[in-house]
């Protein structure tokens, strides 16, 4: 327990002070924006490229953790679709509201499973989270675009094939396994991007804190609570059974739990916005899975020892 608390405290301690900043207003809402595009197109693809093209992936049983995390979140998408035409409730939720739910039902916050894993495993740990984000990032892309463009008859398959062709955490992962199956970087390069990635899980936390909207939670129902159960109890719960029949045990199963047990991401958000979800029942979600993760995050880890 003490070591879980010493885990956990510092991440949560960085996105409370990310909250507290961006409402005293002093460095200024503009800073959030250009924070967000800063760690979203360098900061995090490089501290991926660097983890992924010096890991021992060799050492690794590197399927069963990833189908481990593509497996739940797969089953947690079908039942989602299932509640959809089944639970009156969601029946008469409007189609950008669903969307929501969907989005934040299944999209990971990275920024949150990379601190913590550091914290706990050290590089062992970056190492089997960018084998979880491998397996996540580009499912949970294409299933939400798809049921954006289903529901809000927005976007196309070509807009689809772009947004993944150009995502930069899908490109550091693939160019990070090509740059380790050939033997790794140069020193000097090598040395750059570790220094350069270093600064992307403070900022990234500070930002997730940023993020969160208290008053977006005025009247929250249904939707919020179905998108929060979802992602913090019901993903990682398949996930465990999951990792349990394929063999996943010790670090391994502890990241793949963690990473299915985070809140969901602020590009749930930015997605919604640009493809006419509803936004503002996500910052709902987002700030009350946050909040909840708190509790939620610690059990787990208890849990998977």
């Amino acid at each position: 327990m003490i070591a879980i608390a010493t885990a956990l405290s510092p991440v949560f301690a960085l996105i409370l002070l990310g909250f507290g900043l961006c409402r005293t207003g002093w460095l200024g809402d503009d800073f959030w924006v250009q924070a967000d595009r800063l760690t979203y197109w360098i900061l995090f693809p490089t501290l991926l490229l660097h983890t992924v093209s010096r890991a021992e992936l060799n050492a690794i049983a590197i399927w069963p953790i990833f189908f481990t995390v593509f497996g739940a979140i797969l089953v947690i998408a079908t039942i989602q679709q299932l509640l959809r035409t089944s639970w009156p409730a969601m029946r008469r939720t409007a189609p950008a509201a669903f969307t929501s739910v969907f989005q934040s039902s299944i999209r990971p916050n990275t920024y949150v499973a990379l601190a913590i894993s550091a914290s706990l495993l050290g590089q062992t740990g970056l190492t089997l989270a960018a084998i979880g984000i491998a397996a996540a990032t580009p499912l949970v892309n294409v299933l939400s675009v798809i049921v954006l463009t289903r529901e809000v008859q927005r976007g196309s398959g070509w807009r689809l094939a772009l947004e993944l062709a150009r995502n930069p955490i899908i490109l550091s992962v693939s160019a990070g396994a090509a740059i380790n199956a050939l033997g790794g970087l140069p020193v000097i390069p090598a040395n750059f991007i570790e220094i350069l990635g270093r600064a992307a899980l403070p900022l990234g936390l500070l930002s997730v804190g940023a993020a969160l909207q208290p008053s977006a939670l005025s009247g929250a129902g249904t939707q919020v609570l179905t998108a929060s159960f979802a992602k913090l109890i019901a993903l990682p719960t398949i996930a465990f059974g999951l990792g349990a029949t394929l063999g996943v045990s010790g670090p391994a199963l502890v990241v793949a739990i963690l990473f299915t047990a985070v809140p969901t991401s602020a590009s749930s958000y930015i997605l919604a916005r640009q493809m006419g979800g509803d936004h503002r029942l996500i910052a709902g979600i987002l700030t009350l899975q946050t909040l909840a993760a708190f509790v939620t995050l610690p059990v787990w880890l208890l849990l998977t020892g």
